[in-house]
């Protein structure tokens, strides 16, 4: 989903006026489509405000302590993060948060510039909870916290198991890798002592070819000295015509 989408999911106050978008200082260059964005600090502390934050150093407990007191009773932060979803420091982030007397009301996945996530912050009641999908709101109601109770239950056990056996899963990959790359090295060091195998056979047999050919080469020399070198000579002509 556009980041300009999800800030337009917050600009609607009941019963006042709509929330003005600022940027603050860390996310001046994040764009905001065709969203109308004020400049500057806002001036009128009552009117409601939405504060788009970037803290690409990472998730602080101090960061969301400073956002806390800038934030009105109607006020709404989208906070974005280049952390990537996978890696959201779950626990000191609900904590700092739940410290602040805030509410995480949305977390979701976005690509806008350097930003992989951006989370929701406000301490407005009335601001409801969205699905982190398709960022439909989640109904105030008692069956709807039952179910998003029971889903936080049986999705996170889910989750954790589905880890446990991933993370085995890739210890087993990474092992069974390691044993292939071994007898790979394995197989090509019996291909090197083959091949030197080989290479030494083959000279050896050059050798004895060498020494057969000069031992008749002196026993016809010496059955016929008048002769014999000719006789030699032709002979080696005629192989050289045979090659």
């Amino acid at each position: 989903m556009a980041l300009s989408d999800i800030v337009e999911d917050y600009l609607h106050v009941d019963g006042a006026p709509d929330r003005t978008v600022y940027r603050l200082p860390d996310a001046a260059a994040v764009r905001l489509g065709s969203v109308p964005v004020a400049e500057g600090p806002a001036d009128d502390t009552s009117a409601p405000a939405l504060l788009v934050d970037a803290w690409f150093g990472g998730w602080e407990a101090a960061r969301v302590d400073a956002l806390a007191q800038r934030l009105g009773e109607h006020d709404v932060s989208l906070v974005l993060l280049r952390t990537p979803a996978s890696e959201l420091p779950v626990g000191p982030l609900l904590a700092s948060v739940a410290a602040a007397g805030l509410r995480v009301v949305r977390a979701q996945t976005v690509t806008a510039g350097a930003a992989r996530v951006v989370v929701v912050l406000t301490r407005d009641p009335s601001v409801p909870v969205r699905t982190h999908l398709l960022g439909t709101v989640v109904l105030d109601t008692d069956a709807a916290r039952a179910r998003m109770t029971a889903e936080w239950l049986v999705e996170g056990l889910q989750l954790r198991a589905g880890l446990v056996a991933a993370s085995a899963r890739a210890e087993q990959l990474a092992a069974d890798l390691a044993e292939q790359r071994a007898e790979g090295k394995r197989l090509a060091e019996r291909v090197r002592t083959a091949e030197s195998a080989l290479a030494k056979a083959r000279a050896e047999r050059g050798l004895a070819g060498v020494r057969s050919d000069a031992t008749k080469t002196l026993k016809v020399i010496r059955q016929d000295p008048a002769n014999g070198v000719g006789r030699v000579a032709r002979a080696a002509r005629r192989r050289l015509r045979k090659r």
